[in-house]
């Protein structure tokens, strides 16, 4: 769809659906005095900006970077702070953009764009959407469904690094841009689209694996695979999701939520701040090698937004 995007017309693109010219205008304070005030995540920050970009150590540059944006957030963001996940959107973002327009730009995906709801405690969006996502999977794909649940595979035990990173864990970052892309037009249904077609690619395999074998599988394969990611997303306009559908399965998941207290995600297992970071794979040290290597030690200044 927006595979030949050039380069620039992306930026001006990512700017324009996020409202950063807006943004930096009528702000009270600027990035530059978010990312000195003292934040109490920064030690949380510390650990994972040096379990992703292990192989940076000798960029220096390139981690203070991403230190003070994800700083930034974190003091404007109060409510949320930091949460594992983070790194990885603002680092993409610092393969676009300057330190400045990346910040803006995560805080509008986390305000404008809803993400907020996905990393404040608790996590009430990511919740409704692992139950939207099930449910989607029970009416598109019925069979793997039903394998699922036959093999008490948990959704949460796969997706929430999807709907956390907005797939940049799982994409390299050419296959990533077209995603994002597509996400700044179609917003969150794109996601699930995404989602249904990563699922349905393991379809003739799934029914032939164990519970731990799928979910390594689903969790690991996509960012291994630059053929499938390509794959994964010409396919998933196959998929019809609407935000009708969606705002329909979130009143459906706060209903059966209200009759029943015990149901927090569709498989009864709490997902929290607390323990996300299990739910996050490979390991930190090991996800974000090609972010890594592909860190640019000079991003280009732009003459205008």
């Amino acid at each position: 769809m927006l595979a030949n995007i050039s380069p620039k017309a992306r930026r001006q693109h990512w700017i324009s659906r996020c409202g950063v010219k807006e943004a930096i205008t009528n702000t009270l304070h600027k990035f530059s005095y978010y990312s000195h005030k003292e934040c109490k995540y920064a030690a949380d920050i510390e650990r994972d900006i040096e379990r992703t970009f292990n192989s940076l150590h000798n960029e220096p540059r390139n981690i203070e970077r991403l230190r003070s944006v994800l700083n930034a957030f974190a003091v404007k963001n109060s409510d949320v702070g930091y949460t594992q996940g983070l790194n990885f959107i603002a680092g993409h973002l610092l393969l676009q953009f300057p330190n400045e327009l990346a910040f803006w730009i995560l805080d509008a995906l986390a305000n404008k764009h809803q993400l907020k709801g996905f990393l404040k405690d608790k996590m009430p969006k990511l919740k409704v959407a692992l139950y939207q996502l099930e449910q989607l999977v029970k009416a598109y794909l019925p069979d793997i469904h039903n394998d699922l649940r036959r093999k008490e595979v948990s959704y949460e035990l796969f997706a929430v690094q999807w709907f956390l990173t907005l797939f940049s864990f799982d994409f390299e970052p050419s296959y990533l841009n077209t995603v994002w892309d597509i996400f700044f037009i179609r917003g969150w249904k794109f996601i699930f689209q995404v989602s249904l077609a990563v699922i349905k690619h393991f379809s003739s395999t799934i029914a032939t694996l164990d519970c731990e074998q799928i979910i390594h599988r689903i969790k690991n394969s996509l960012r291994e695979n630059k053929p499938l990611q390509s794959s994964v997303i010409k396919h998933s306009f196959h998929f019809k999701v609407t935000n009708k559908q969606l705002r329909l399965l979130q009143r459906q998941y706060q209903e059966r939520r209200m009759a029943d207290e015990s149901v927090v995600t569709s498989r009864g297992v709490d997902v929290g701040r607390e323990n996300v970071g299990a739910l996050l794979s490979p390991p930190m040290e090991e996800a974000a090698a090609d972010l890594a290597l592909n860190f640019s030690p000079h991003v280009r200044q732009f003459e205008a937004y």
